[in-house]
């Protein structure tokens, strides 16, 4: 009799999962979304983009809202600065305009703005729509350095009242009016050098505001 071969992956029969296929949808969804909107975007289509079938799509994905919400919110945390990659050794002013230029590239990336103008439509208004961009953009951008300054609080280089509150005035100010410029669609304000100019002031006001002692 012969034994039975075992099968090491732990598996059972039938085509390998396609490791990279989440990402490939992903992309093929944000390209729809991109293309024709909310309401004009097709899983039919995204699963053609994406090279997979409408049965493997849903296996991934439940609804078309469900991964509308995953592709917005990629946009802007994939841009987001990890308080976890910089040190608190280096010079705070320098993180935090390290911090400030990603945080602009990505509220005024062109696919950022163009998801921000799909959400604003009357048609597609969907509170639970706009409330997770919120939450996975604008809001972990302010989590992300309010853990920032508590971490140097801690340490005694800031003396910062609200960390949560400072974070969302520095943001504030690292956005200006160039996220205003990219919404309606207009040229930045500045050059790169002038923008890196202006980055520095922001990081340079706020350091003297809180640096402790």
């Amino acid at each position: 009799m012969t034994a039975k071969r075992e099968n090491p992956s732990g598996r059972g029969r039938g085509r390998p999962r396609d490791a990279g296929l989440r990402e490939r949808i992903l992309e093929a969804a944000e390209a729809e979304f991109l293309d024709k909107g909310l309401e004009g975007a097709r899983m039919e289509r995204i699963a053609l983009r994406a090279g997979t079938s409408k049965m493997a799509l849903y296996q991934h994905f439940a609804s078309k809202m469900v991964l509308f919400h995953e592709v917005r919110n990629n946009l802007l945390i994939d841009h987001l600065p990890q308080v976890e990659q910089f040190s608190l050794d280096a010079d705070p002013r320098e993180v935090l305009v390290e911090i400030a230029r990603h945080y602009l590239k990505a509220i005024t990336a062109p696919a950022t703005i163009q998801q921000l103008h799909l959400l604003c439509q009357p048609r597609a208004r969907d509170i639970r729509a706009a409330t997770a961009f919120f939450d996975s953009g604008p809001q972990a951008a302010v989590r992300q350095v309010e853990a920032l300054l508590q971490q140097y609080c801690d340490r005694g280089v800031f003396a910062v009242p609200s960390p949560r509150m400072a974070a969302e005035q520095f943001l504030a100010m690292v956005r200006g009016n160039e996220h205003m410029r990219a919404l309606l669609d207009l040229q930045p304000g500045r050059d790169a050098e002038a923008l890196d100019i202006y980055l520095t002031s922001c990081a340079d006001l706020f350091v003297r505001a809180f640096r402790a002692g």
